[in-house]
């Protein structure tokens, strides 16, 4: 079994064109996803999903981009427009494989 490595922010702000600093102190960047600040944990995101790749997780709503078909039913269906482009998306930690 493949063992999962974890990446340092600034390897990360590499991949990503640079990380920002919200109010709380926490890194993210601006992409394609689901605002945690915004999602309110319904799961309509999840219930819609053709793919079945969104996970309803204790810190929020996770996305599968390996699945994710990018088709706009889970944005379409979110009931306060947490999901679309340009989402601020917090960096708890990144996961390589």
């Amino acid at each position: 079994m493949e063992e999962n490595r974890r990446i340092d922010n600034e390897s990360l702000e590499k991949v990503v064109g640079g990380l920002l600093t919200d109010e709380d102190g926490n890194k993210y960047y601006l992409d394609y996803g689901i605002d945690l600040g915004q999602c309110v944990w319904c799961g309509e995101c999840a219930r819609v999903c053709p793919m079945q790749c969104i996970e309803m997780r204790p810190e929020g709503a996770v996305i599968d981009f390996n699945s994710c078909l990018y088709c706009g039913c889970c944005e379409n269906y979110c009931p306060v427009g947490a999901i679309g482009d340009n989402r601020k998306v917090i960096v708890k930690y990144a996961v390589h494989e």
